[in-house]
């Protein structure tokens, strides 16, 4: 992660929903020995925005979302995919980062 422009070290220098759409969109950014896993809390979304901002006390949705100014619901569709959120891909290895990326964007547009 050393070389990456400044902006990009704004946008990821404290928690919200750009910086870890960014993140999501861009593994070089991720750090060291991360690895994508949807179905596993320390390595899907949750578990990437505790590792890049430490402040965030665990990877669960009210704890990221809180510091992402998601609304709670929101935050379980986005990082659980509750209610059927993703559609049947739900269960599977198939929820990419790239995935819930987007789904944040639509989740914090007014």
């Amino acid at each position: 992660m050393s070389n990456i422009n400044d902006r990009v070290k704004a946008l990821l220098a404290y928690p919200s929903v750009p910086g870890l759409v960014y993140a999501l969109r861009h593994r070089e950014v991720w750090p060291e020995n991360f690895k994508w896993n949807f179905l596993r809390n320390r390595s899907c979304a949750m578990g990437l925005a505790c590792k890049l901002w430490r402040e965030i006390p665990g990877p669960f949705p009210e704890d990221v979302g809180h510091f992402l100014n998601l609304k709670p619901e929101y935050s379980y569709k986005v990082f659980y995919g509750s209610d059927n959120f993703y559609g049947n891909s739900c269960n599977s290895v198939y929820i990419t980062p790239e995935i819930v990326a987007n789904a944040l964007e639509r989740m914090a547009q007014p």
